[in-house]
């Protein structure tokens, strides 16, 4: 599985990487960056499948209230998000859990292909860009940690 580490400090993203090290060989970290705005630059047009983001880093972002004007906007409003119906609801939440398309099609027990068309949905009524920022926004908004039980990859 491909991640992205987000941290403020190298020392944070160090203990990251050394974290997920022993975890499983399949984890691979691709790049590293110290901000979301970097990060989402930092994945240019490649997605990683999961992004590993320093919890301080985002409720920092959050309560400071304003972004760089270059930044995206990664926290929709409570009105946008109402308008998710609930199985979107559970493709954002899994989509703040950092999981893939294959990931979340085992855990919600639906197609990939149905999968990407909930992820174009969510995306559409958020006004996000990509699915990196959705995960981001789901994050942000306590949304990663759901009711959907998931099943661990076999080792």
């Amino acid at each position: 599985m491909r991640i992205l580490l987000v941290g403020k400090y190298k020392l944070t993203r160090d203990g990251l990487r050394f974290g997920l090290a022993g975890r499983r060989a399949e984890l691979e970290v691709v790049a590293e960056a110290s901000s979301l705005p970097e990060a989402v630059a930092e994945c240019g047009g490649s997605v990683p499948e999961a992004v590993v983001i320093e919890y301080a880093l985002v409720a920092e972002g959050l309560s400071a209230g304003a972004a760089p004007d270059d930044a995206p906007q990664v926290r929709p409003d409570d009105a946008r998000l109402d308008q998710l119906t609930p199985r979107e609801r559970d493709v954002f939440r899994l989509l703040g859990r950092g999981l893939s398309n294959a990931a979340i099609a085992r855990a919600l027990s639906i197609t990939e292909r149905t999968v990407k068309s909930y992820v174009g949905r969510v995306l559409a009524k958020l006004g996000l860009e990509s699915r990196l920022q959705a995960g981001i926004a789901a994050y942000a908004h306590h949304i990663g940690a759901g009711s959907v039980r998931l099943p661990l990859p076999p080792a």
